[in-house]
């Protein structure tokens, strides 16, 4: 999924900028992926992959909190 190394090539181009104020888009499947990959890291001491999987009420606080951080931001969604 995706386009591989495509952060690599364009963090160069990248600039950190507060997101007070600036109109922002959420890509839905890419706000899901990206959700479920921090949650992921949620349990590094996990024996295995299948014991890491976090269940659906932890992927929706996860996604619950990372929307709230968006909101305290002012960004206009």
């Amino acid at each position: 999924m995706g386009i591989p190394h495509l952060i690599t090539f364009l963090r160069p181009f990248s600039v950190r900028e507060a997101l007070r104020g600036q109109s922002i888009i959420i890509d839905g499947p890419g706000l899901c992926y990206h959700v479920y990959h921090v949650s992921l890291g949620l349990r590094p001491n996990a024996p295995n992959y299948f014991e890491a999987v976090p269940s659906y009420q932890e992927i929706g606080e996860a996604l619950l909190a990372y929307l709230k951080g968006l909101e305290k931001s002012d960004a206009v969604m």
